[in-house]
């Protein structure tokens, strides 16, 4: 098991806490992009994919969805 390094942890935070502050989202949109953020985070953790892919898939974790 691999650590998440500190700035990874906090961009996850940050993008989480964008995505529930926001208003004109739809909640089941909000909650997807949620769920996505903790699954990259623990898929970086398990060593299933690397930091960068991490941070670049949290760059925006919606993209490719369709709901």
């Amino acid at each position: 098991m691999n650590t998440i390094p500190r700035y990874m942890k906090e961009y996850a935070n940050a993008q989480r806490k964008s995505y529930m502050n926001n208003e004109l989202m739809q909640k089941k949109y909000k909650d997807a992009a949620v769920e996505i953020i903790e699954r990259i985070l623990k898929n970086v953790e398990h060593g299933f994919i690397t930091i960068d892919e991490g941070m670049k898939a949290l760059c925006d974790p919606l993209d490719g969805i369709v709901l």
